[in-house]
């Protein structure tokens, strides 16, 4: 994903707060964490996801296979 979007676009498309959209991209930092796939923070442009997109699905599907085993 090469464009970045907005707390506020995130906000207004997920229908929540942009209170909620930061506390989870808290989360999803500390998920999506490597040297080569990562959440970049751009002030002014917005977020995007950096990284291989096969590892970033990898991550995502692990992340979520495991919330429903614990």
């Amino acid at each position: 994903m090469n464009e970045y979007i907005t707390i506020q676009k995130l906000s207004d498309l997920l229908k929540v707060s942009k209170a909620t959209v930061q506390n989870d991209m808290k989360l999803l930092k500390s998920y999506i964490n490597t040297k080569t796939e990562y959440i970049e923070t751009v002030k002014g442009k917005g977020i995007r996801l950096v990284g291989n997109e096969t590892k970033l699905r990898q991550i995502a599907s692990k992340k979520i296979i495991s919330s429903f085993i614990t």
